[in-house]
């Protein structure tokens, strides 16, 4: 029988040759064959081989420490600088999403901190859903027994420097009525040198002209002009919370750039320079390897000016715009309800046990903001001094997310009652609040 050819000639080859005489002479316990290096034989090409193996392993042993320094490198550190700094709102363990606020502060006018970009983003770790609201720094808020734009509030806080950012997310959580789990703060002064280590461009939607400054429909703005068109302007417009949401947009989508990514990662060290946040390193770190992963499309929205019952035709903007909650959350909840939770078609009612009033409201904005049900609030029949969720339902599972939700908004300083609940009752879940 005709015997064909192995493929590639293999047969012809001296290194098969060599090979083949190699494992016979080892058989029969011949002395090793001698290594001509003058020629191409086995003993060349295996000590080639193990040259080269050796220099992949100090190639990877280099490359690999060159991460780990750039990794230790990172430093991440609150936008109050304050040693010791330890107040953080908590961030549950098992919670499915997380909200992060991103702060920018004109700093560029005498020694005061305006906010003038404010945008809440959500990360949903599941299903890796992204969402981004921009909120009006011209809103009022309640501060002390006066009300002032949101805006200038940081620079009226009277609090101690490690209390102020947390004092600030406060107003910005009870005004928003979204959670807030952490923030991201960076100063207008470091605007550009973030721009610029970003690459950032962002692609104008229609002809604009701002503060003197002409940009073309389609144009790809970035540099210093991507600067002027998102933060030029002194008193916001809806105009100009459209120009942030899209720059911001565009942020986040570059996170989801591998090659980007990379670049964010050696230049750690400069962007924490930048951007300050009460993220820990790994938390920020998971963070952002979650933006990356996600692929789904961001969903966007800005709280606009005509979110108010008043005329804004006899309103001076620079005093501020009072804000309408009900038009607010009906705005708010179109970008940041979770279908998981809708789906659940859960009901609560919610009473308040403490001596402070308006706690089971503003609970209510916070839960039908991200699609729980609130059919009733109320004040509790006796005082407690904890949190307490009842769950007299016979099937909690068909509830798990709403759950989870209710105990992230509540930092998780709550105990879940499961079983008979002692009042008339119509809802799934009766939440009674004894804890500011």
């Amino acid at each position: 029988m005709d015997k064909s050819p192995l493929p590639l000639n293999i047969t012809r080859s001296s290194f098969y040759n060599s090979i083949k005489k190699f494992i016979r002479d080892f058989r029969s316990g011949r002395s090793r064959p001698s290594i001509n290096l003058r020629r191409n034989t086995f003993g060349r090409d295996f000590f080639k081989g193990k040259t080269v193996l050796i220099i992949l392993s100090v190639l990877l042993i280099f490359i690999v420490g060159f991460h780990i320094h750039r990794y230790l490198q990172i430093e991440v550190a609150p936008y109050v600088d304050v040693e010791g700094i330890e107040h953080s709102p908590q961030i549950i363990s098992d919670a499915r999403d997380i909200n992060v606020v991103f702060i920018g502060f004109d700093d560029t006018k005498n020694n005061y901190r305006f906010i003038n970009m404010l945008a809440i983003v959500n990360l949903d770790y599941q299903t890796g859903e992204l969402k981004l609201y921009s909120y009006n720094p011209n809103y009022l808020v309640n501060l002390g027994s006066a009300k002032f734009p949101l805006r200038s509030v940081f620079n009226l806080l009277t609090s101690k420097d490690e209390e102020k950012m947390i004092d600030l997310l406060t107003i910005i959580e009870k005004i928003s009525a979204i959670r807030i789990d952490r923030y991201v703060a960076f100063n207008y002064s470091d605007l550009n040198t973030l721009i610029e280590k970003t690459g950032v461009t962002v692609i104008a939607d229609k002809n604009y002209s701002i503060e003197g400054n002409s940009y073309a429909q389609d144009e790809a703005i970035g540099g210093s002009r991507l600067y002027d068109f998102i933060a030029k302007e002194a008193i916001l417009t809806d105009d100009s919370l459209k120009r942030q949401n899209m720059f911001l947009k565009e942020l986040l989508e570059s996170l989801r750039d591998t090659y980007k990514l990379y670049r964010y990662f050696l230049d750690g060290k400069e962007f924490s320079d930048i951007l300050r946040t009460d993220f820990t390193k790994d938390q920020f770190i998971r963070f952002v390897a979650n933006l990356a992963s996600s692929n789904a499309f961001i969903k966007t929205g800005f709280a606009s000016q005509q979110l108010t019952l008043e005329d804004l035709t006899k309103s001076n903007l620079e005093e501020g715009i009072p804000a309408s909650d009900i038009l607010l959350d009906e705005d708010i909840s179109k970008v940041f309800s979770s279908i998981a939770i809708i789906k659940e078609q859960a009901q609560i009612e919610i009473f308040n046990a403490t001596n402070v009033s308006g706690i089971a409201y503003n609970l209510k904005r916070k839960f039908e903001n991200i699609g729980i049900t609130v059919i009733k609030t109320g004040n509790y029949t006796e005082k407690v001094e904890e949190n307490r969720l009842y769950i007299p339902s016979k099937t909690p599972d068909n509830f798990i997310n709403t759950i989870k939700a209710v105990r992230a908004i509540l930092r998780d300083d709550v105990r879940i009652i499961f079983g008979d609940y002692k009042y008339n009752y119509s809802g799934d879940m009766i939440l009674v609040i004894g804890k500011e």
